[in-house]
């Protein structure tokens, strides 16, 4: 649901289906969001540091309709 906040203990495994466009955010320090319109796929890191010497990583997906999600540090 939009808005709502989770806590999780790590590791953790996340999974789920999702309708159309979606962003989901980490700790404020990754964010990752899928636009249906577009058909992009987007992580976006809060610094260089977390995402490879990266602030954001975008890749085009046709389609998105389920996700799984593992953290682990």
């Amino acid at each position: 649901k939009s808005g709502e906040k989770c806590a999780f203990e790590l590791p953790f495994e996340l999974s789920g289906t999702v309708d159309a466009s979606f962003s989901i955010s980490f700790d404020s320090k990754l964010n990752m969001s899928y636009n249906s319109r577009d058909e992009m796929f987007t992580l976006k890191f809060s610094d260089a540091e977390y995402g490879g010497n990266r602030t954001a990583r975008h890749a085009p997906v046709k389609e998105c309709r389920d996700i799984r999600i593992i953290a682990d540090m």
